[in-house]
C-alpha cells in the first residue's frame, strides 16, 4: 500500500524494489544462491560479437551450399550469374585504381632507370 509498484519493463526490477519492507535478513541456502546467480546471469546485458558485412563471395558460397533456398531454377541461375559477374568483373572504381597503380609503377621504373643511368655516368 505505501510503496511504489514495480515497473515490469525494467530489467532486474527485483533488485531495484524490495517488495517486503522491514523484513528480517534471510539466510541463503545453496538452492537460493544458485537461483539468485542464474537470475543475475540472465539479466546481464548480452555482448554480441561484431559481425562483418556479407560480401558477394559469402553469398555465392551460401547459395552453392544450399541450392534449395531458392526453389525456382530460373531465378537461381539468373542470380548466380549476376553474383559471378559482380565477383569477377571489376567495378569502375577498381579500374580507376588499377590505372593509378600502373601510372605509379611506370614513374617508379623511370626514376630507377634514371638513377641507374646517373650512377653509370658518375
Amino acid at each position: 500500500m505505501g510503496s511504489e509498484a514495480t515497473n515490469p519493463y525494467l530489467r532486474c526490477s527485483q533488485h531495484v524494489y524490495d517488495s517486503v519492507i522491514d523484513s528480517a535478513p534471510q539466510i541463503m541456502t545453496k538452492e537460493m544462491a544458485e537461483t539468485e546467480a542464474i537470475y543475475q546471469v540472465a539479466c546481464q546485458k548480452r555482448l554480441t560479437a561484431a559481425k562483418s558485412a556479407l560480401n558477394m563471395f559469402d553469398l555465392f558460397q551460401a547459395l552453392q551450399a544450399s541450392r534449395s533456398c531458392i526453389p525456382s531454377h530460373s531465378v537461381y541461375a539468373v542470380n548466380m550469374e549476376r553474383i559471378i559477374t559482380k565477383l569477377w568483373h571489376p567495378s569502375l572504381e577498381q579500374l580507376e585504381q588499377d590505372a593509378i597503380h600502373r601510372q605509379e609503377t611506370e614513374i617508379k621504373e623511370k626514376l630507377i632507370a634514371q638513377q641507374n643511368a646517373f650512377v653509370r655516368v658518375g
